[in-house]
């Protein structure tokens, strides 16, 4: 399988060692493809504008990790990855995101965001070295993981999906409930079980207030 990594940084140099690093230290068995994201020009609303891009290409299963600059300069405001990467895991919690930063200790900082997943950018590009290939083959692993886990979830709730939603109604919501922390997902199959169930009531109650009231 080809797995795609988005990249998110203002300096499209870095860009390109970002992607050099990764392929040279890539493991063997895996093919990769990059999308390198658009900075907004308009710092106000950039932050949302990428994250609706990105929210809708993980849902769509168009990126499997993203790797986000701690420092991203919009002419001459600063806007923090760490924002972004904030948004990101309170929608997908388990969706694999990277921090590279030259400042780390700044970044480690933000409650939600893991510290092992905080790389120096300095020395994520030096692709010889230990470092490099470590935090390198961190992210295919985490890459794997989620791409596995994420493809079992969705098996599981297709499986309870087939049967007769009555008699599994909990199964699949506990299923889609940990779905939804690796991918986005709008009205669930629970939701429209739930809304039709509702509705079967209330018709029931309407028509048990209606005889009573003839009486």
């Amino acid at each position: 399988m080809k797995y795609t990594i988005g990249l998110v940084d203002d300096n499209e140099n870095q860009l390109s060692d970002i992607r050099a690093a990764i392929k040279i230290n890539k493991p063997k068995d895996f093919e990769i493809d990059f999308k390198s994201y658009v900075i907004p020009s308009k710092s106000e609303d950039a932050i949302n504008v990428l994250l609706t891009e990105i929210i809708d290409d993980i849902k769509n299963g168009r990126i499997h990790s993203l790797i986000i600059d701690y420092k991203i300069v919009i002419s001459t405001k600063i806007i923090h990855g760490s924002e972004l990467v904030n948004l990101i895991k309170k929608k997908l919690s388990n969706f694999p995101v990277v921090v590279l930063t030259e400042i780390p200790e700044d970044s480690k900082k933000s409650d939600f965001i893991d510290s092992d997943k905080v790389y120096i950018k300095r020395e994520f590009l030096k692709v010889k070295e230990d470092y490099s290939k470590e935090k390198i083959s961190n992210i295919f692993d985490s890459i794997e993981k989620y791409v596995t886990q994420k493809d079992t979830l969705l098996a599981k709730l297709e499986d309870q999906q087939n049967k007769t939603p009555s008699d599994n109604i909990q199964e699949i919501i506990e299923l889609e409930e940990q779905l939804s922390t690796f991918i986005p997902m709008d009205i669930t199959q629970a939701d429209k079980i739930f809304d039709k169930t509702k509705i079967t009531e209330l018709t029931a109650l309407i028509n048990s207030l209606n005889n009573l009231l003839e009486k």
